[in-house]
């Protein structure tokens, strides 16, 4: 990872994992652990809820509000570990969320995306878009302040260089200038318009109307509130659409880089695939792709990034796949099996 953002990232996932919550918090995800089924009891209870799947790092948090769970905790040890793994999440939230605190304009942002009924806020344990935008989180005034102790997490563990460091690497993303022009270019009228345009939103997100529209169903549910926040993204034009298009960019990024260090703190390491199919679209920062392996790949999820080899150097890099879908050969010939990614390639991160 020659991009000063990623290595920094691994970096500071490297300091993180030595800390003794995040050790024991990984025992749910140690493919080699001794003696100890926390993984397989977790991972069975995962497979009846996909969705907690993706972001692992916020697994705590979510089984927490599970009936389900209490069967999972079978020891002291298991319920300790269930204390760990919600503080674990805490901080790996606030950690996201001081990146985001250096954002122009927060914790004030003019934008639907964290309005009471978005599907970047959790609403709920099974679904989420992005990691979650909490409002508990910006009241906190980390815009204000140093970059957060990692105490929580145990042990002397200081990475508040690394975490600043990452910062300064995302203030130097064209992503993240598009954004500060955008936020410096908006008049008093085009405020307006966004304020206007995030009642628009919330008023349509409701419970009463989400229910009237999508009905009961939690995915459907999901569905519908994100399409309804797309509609009026793409319904916006001027200074208002850019700064609405440049923050959905400089979130994707910050997005990115959360992906990776969870990615680092809940496995051995990235998950390199060679496909023979690969095709990418425009961006910046990050450009959508979409690629196919052969071969009895193993299962992957959603939001946990791969390296992609590919041909050449602009064709290879980080992944942060947002649909996976795999395609299963005959057991006596493991490569036909196939697996489609789609999603978003770093640039310069080969």
């Amino acid at each position: 990872m020659t991009d000063e953002l990623w290595s920094t990232a691994a970096a500071l996932a490297a300091a993180l994992k030595d800390t003794p919550k995040l050790r024991d918090f990984r025992r749910a995800f140690d493919l080699n652990a001794d003696g100890d089924d926390l993984r397989e009891r977790v991972s069975t209870l995962t497979g009846q809820y996909s969705h907690l799947r993706s972001y692992p790092m916020l697994v705590g948090m979510r089984l927490d509000s599970l009936p389900d769970t209490a069967e999972l905790l079978q020891t002291e040890q298991d319920k300790a570990w269930l204390t760990n793994a919600i503080e674990t999440a805490g901080a790996f939230q606030v950690i996201v969320e001081f990146w985001r605190s250096r954002l122009p304009g927060y914790p004030g942002l003019r934008v639907p995306h964290i309005r009471r009924g978005s599907p970047h806020v959790f609403d709920d344990p099974l679904s989420i878009q992005g990691f979650p935008w909490d409002p508990e989180l910006r009241k906190l005034g980390l815009q204000l302040q140093n970059p957060p102790p990692m105490a929580p997490l145990g042990g002397g563990t200081d990475c508040r260089h690394l975490l600043t460091t990452v910062v300064a690497c995302l203030k130097a993303r064209p992503s993240w200038r598009r954004f500060a022009t955008a936020y410096a270019s908006l008049s008093d009228s085009d405020l307006h318009a966004l304020s206007k345009l995030s009642k628009e939103f919330a008023a349509r997100v409701g419970e009463d109307e989400v229910t009237e529209a999508a009905g009961h169903y939690v995915l459907d549910r999901f569905q519908f509130r994100v399409a309804t926040l797309r509609e009026l993204v793409a319904s916006a034009d001027g200074a208002v659409a850019e700064y609405l298009v440049a923050f959905e960019a400089i979130d994707e990024v910050i997005t990115f880089v959360a992906s990776l260090l969870e990615t680092l703190l809940t496995s051995e390491g990235l998950l390199t695939v060679e496909p023979y199919r690969m095709a990418l679209g425009a961006g910046i920062d990050l450009r959508a792709v979409e690629l196919a392996t052969r071969g009895d790949a193993p299962l992957h999820n959603p939001g946990t990034l791969l390296f992609v080899k590919g041909p050449d150097q602009i064709l290879s890099g980080l992944v942060h796949p947002t649909a996976i879908t795999h395609k299963w050969g005959r057991l006596d010939d493991p490569a036909a099996s196939r697996m489609i990614i789609r999603g978003k390639l770093a640039v310069g991160s080969s």
